[in-house]
Parts: C-alpha cells; sequence; structure tokens
C-alpha cells in the first residue's frame, strides 16, 4: 500500500505524537509498504530522508516551536496523486490538508487522535469558547472514514462530539527494540547524583504535564528520605518557572533538569530509574508511562485519562489520586519494599511488552486494507 501520514507535529519537535508518526513509519516501510510523510518545515532543519515532504509554514506560538503549514510544495502535490490511504495525526492545517486530498482522490482517511481537545483547551486556554473548538473539531471528523483512539478515554472523547464516524481503540505503544540495546551510559555518574534511589519523569515541561505537583509531591517525599533524588528529562516553555519552584521547594540540591538527551540516554534512564512518577491528567495513552514500563521500571501516576488504561494499579504501577501525600507515601512505600517494586517492574515490562508498536503494527494495516475493500465494494456498487 501507498500510505501518507499527516503530521502537524514532526522533528524536530519531541513528544508522543511525533514519536508515533515516525514509529509507525518506520514499522510500516519494514513491513513493505511506502510511506510518505508530509510534515511543516522547520528553518534550518535538513536530512529527513526519502519520501518526507516538508510543507512551507509559519510559526503558530511564542512559547511552543509549533508551526502551521499554508501549502502544499509541487513535489509533494505530485507524491499524494498515488497515495491510497491517508492517516492523519493532527487536526490542524495539515490533518486538513490529507483529509481534502483522500476526499478530492476518494481514497479513506484514517485520523488517530492523540490528544484530548477539551483537556487541553481547559488547561492552556480556558479563554477559548468551546464552541469554536467544537464547530472545527466536528468538520474535521465529518471528514474522517475511521478514527484511531490509544484509549477508551480518547474514543469517549470523539464520541461526545455526536459526529457520525466510526471509532476504534487502537494503541500504539513504544518501540520495544530500543529497549533489548546495551546501556550507553551510566546516568547517576555523570548526573553526578549521589542518591541511591531516582524518581524519573520525562516529557514537555509544560502546564498540562503537571510538574508542579510532582514537585511538591518529591517534596513531601524528600523530608521523608534522604536516599532519593528527582530527575526531570525535557524541555518546554515552564521550565524556568519550575526550576523555581524547586529552589522555593527546598529540593533544588536533589532535583536535576537535564533538558532533552539523546534517545540512547533517554531510555538508559528508563532502565536506571527505580519509579517512574507521573501527574498528567490530558494524556490520551501517556506514551512515557509505557516506555517506563517497558524498561522494567514501575509507574507511580495520578489516575487520569489514558493513563488508567495502561497501567493496572497494584499490579504494574500505581495510580493514585491527585494529592501530594498519597503521592508522596506511595512513592515511599515502594522504595522501602525493592522485592515488590522487582516484581511491579516485572509484570510492567510484560504489559508494555503487549501494547508495544510492533503488537498493534499488524491491526492497523489490517483496518487499512478493510477500509480499501469497503470502499472498493462500495465504487462497484455506485457503477453497478
Amino acid at each position: 500500500m501507498k500510505i501518507g501520514l499527516f503530521t502537524d507535529t514532526a522533528p524536530p519537535l519531541i513528544g508522543g505524537i511525533e514519536t508515533v508518526t515516525s514509529l509507525m513509519g518506520h514499522l510500516l516501510k519494514e513491513q513493505g509498504h511506502e510511506v510518505y510523510t508530509f510534515a511543516p518545515a522547520f528553518p534550518r532543519l535538513r536530512g529527513d530522508g526519502a519520501n518526507v515532504y516538508r510543507l512551507p509554514s509559519v510559526r503558530a506560538s511564542r512559547t511552543r516551536k509549533l508551526r502551521l503549514a499554508y501549502a502544499l510544495t509541487r513535489s509533494a502535490r505530485r507524491a499524494t496523486q498515488d497515495l491510497e490511504i491517508v492517516h492523519s495525526h493532527t487536526p490542524f492545517t495539515i490533518g486538513w490538508m490529507g483529509a481534502r486530498i483522500a476526499r478530492s482522490r476518494g481514497i479513506p482517511h484514517v485520523y488517530t487522535h492523540h490528544f484530548l481537545v477539551q483537556e487541553y483547551r481547559r488547561t492552556l486556554a480556558p479563554w477559548f469558547p468551546k464552541k469554536l473548538i467544537d464547530r472545527w473539531f466536528k468538520s474535521f471528523l465529518g471528514r474522517c472514514d475511521l478514527v484511531l483512539a490509544p484509549s477508551s478515554d480518547a474514543r469517549n472523547e470523539v464520541e461526545s462530539f455526536g459526529v457520525p464516524v466510526r471509532v476504534g481503540v487502537l494503541p500504539f505503544g513504544p518501540n520495544k527494540r530500543e529497549f533489548d540495546q546495551p546501556p550507553v551510559w551510566d546516568a547517576r555518574t555523570e548526573l553526578g547524583i549521589a542518591e541511591p534511589h531516582l524518581l524519573l519523569f520525562v516529557g514537555r515541561l509544560a502546564k498540562e504535564k503537571n510538574i508542579a505537583f510532582l514537585l511538591r509531591s518529591f517534596r513531601i517525599l524528600a523530608k521523608r528520605r534522604s536516599d532519593v533524588h528527582l530527575v526531570l528529562v525535557g524541555d518546554g516553555p515552564n521550565k524556568e518557572d519550575l526550576q523555581r519552584q524547586a529552589k522555593e521547594l527546598g529540593v533544588q540540591g536533589r532535583t536535576t533538569f537535564c533538558g532533552f538527551l539523546i534517545r540512547e540516554k533517554v531510555v538508559d534512564l528508563y532502565r536506571q530509574a527505580d519509579l517512574f512518577v507521573f501527574g498528567s491528567k490530558t494524556e490520551t495513552q501517556g506514551l512515557v508511562v509505557l516506555e517506563a514500563m517497558m524498561a522494567g521500571t514501575p509507574p507511580v501516576a495520578v489516575d487520569g485519562p489514558g493513563v488508567r488504561e495502561m497501567v493496572r494499579s497494584g499490579t504494574d504501577g500505581f495510580l493514585v489520586p491527585e494529592d501530594e501525600k498519597v503521592f508522596a507515601s506511595c512513592c515511599e512505600e515502594l522504595l522501602e519494599n525493592p522485592d515488590h517494586r522487582s516484581e511491579l517492574g516485572l509484570a510492567a515490562k510484560a504489559r508494555a511488552q503487549e501494547l508495544s508498536a510492533q503488537a498493534h503494527v499488524a491491526r492497523l494495516v489490517g483496518i487499512y486494507q478493510d477500509l480499501l475493500r469497503t470502499r472498493s465494494r462500495s465504487a462497484a456498487v455506485d457503477q453497478g
């Protein structure tokens, strides 16, 4: 099949959508399919490789590096002529381009719902009129043949818009091959961490990730134990505010902000951490939680959308209410019980393997094939 992946967020941006889209394209190519990726151009970005089309774009935010494309290039337009499937991953300008191409060519349009629209609105832009978001998103959903949601929470949000489009649940978890590679560094030594127990967060340092809650919880834990250190990997618009908060809470000496790291180092940190901590309530899946689990590191997470379907609380990690004392106590209990922590880690790795990208790419191909067969039968009936 010739498959077009349309996304408004792509490298050099780093995040769940970028990771999933890149991995999906790689695995589909391994199965012999032709994959064409359409993404925004970024200044000074070169060397994407074959069949990646960067579209002219403008910066869409002062605090975020998100860019919105506004046109197809000639080469990109030619590449769309042979597509059999359009798979969009964002409902912004490039997602809309994909929707229009699918409609004009009479080919199926699949959309993966990667983020909770209304949760992000409430967290990041509560001033933005809900009616306008509803109208925009409903219009986009009306141009889809199928919506794939990584979790039931994501599916429920799509269905809440009342658009008569088929919605299915398809998790697309981490790349398990990354976690079979030998380690490339000793994080504790290179980061100068003396404390024996390491708590880890990986993700965008932004308001929607609820990292301030993690810092407040860590302050409680740090007062109880002198042997713990919190490492935060990632960058974002809230980094300076969070560093200031860590200082105000008195935990700056036991908190390390790493910024972005190369992928191999992030994988090693997952493996070397004792616990993965996560406070976000805006996830459709929580890919970083699954990555930690793939490394055999049990998560302690706020019981929120998406994550609650990935983590089986008490079996391969713990889900707790958004309460700093409860969160800190859960971490403390697990740090005091290495045998229990090890049991959770083994179960977490098995769970992550069940939800890995490799385990679900065959299902995705089957979905594409079903849509093509349905479209072919409909065309035959129309001609008859």
